[in-house]
């Protein structure tokens, strides 16, 4: 409870000199509005993707660092890098060979043609391909499962084209075109028997 006393006799009561007076608006604003209210943009610093791009060298450099060992590793491995290109090269060889099919001088062509196969044969196979043998070569693809027929007909298209090449009335024409696509054809079929 409250307890509210009379105050000293010397001192006068403040009277207000005019009457209160109300105003149209009980708040009174410091400034008036120019425009819109709006958000404000949050800075860079406070955006989400910002953060994002924070964490992100965090993920990132590991897994550089991972492929790139990862490609040492390939690239010290002759043997694998050798086997894995055998392809395209041998693609890009019989292109180089099939502009030579129409061309004056089939010794060439044939010789290019059984080089492609042989090439291709020693790459997959991480050999050399200088000296090798049919024989060895057969051997070789035997040891790696590849089906007889298929061996057979490497051997039979090379043949064929030492045949063309020493024996120059027997490299007609439209012979040239078949061993063209025979040799395409065991290339491709090689490479599923892998």
């Amino acid at each position: 409870m409250l307890v509210v006393e009379r105050g000293a006799a010397g001192e006068a009561p403040r009277v207000a000199r005019g009457a209160i007076q109300l105003e149209g608006r009980d708040l009174a604003y410091i400034k008036e509005l120019d425009g819109r209210l709006h958000w404000r943009t949050p800075a860079v610093h406070e955006r989400a993707s910002f953060r994002a791009l924070l964490v992100l060298p965090v993920l990132l450099v590991p897994a550089l660092v991972l492929a790139g060992r990862r490609q040492a590793r390939r690239r010290q491995d002759r043997g694998q890098m050798r086997s894995r290109r055998a392809l395209a090269r041998a693609r890009k060889r019989l292109r180089g060979v099939q502009r030579r099919l129409a061309g004056a001088d089939p010794a060439v062509f044939h010789e290019e043609l059984a080089r492609t196969l042989v090439e291709y044969a020693a790459d997959r196979l991480d050999r050399s391909a200088a000296g090798m043998t049919y024989d060895e070569a057969d051997a070789l693809l035997a040891a790696r499962g590849v089906d007889e027929t298929l061996r057979r007909r490497f051997r039979t298209c090379l043949e064929a084209c030492d045949f063309a090449r020493f024996v120059p009335a027997a490299a007609r024409p439209e012979r040239r075109s078949e061993l063209w696509n025979e040799a395409s054809a065991l290339v491709e079929a090689l490479e599923r028997s892998w």
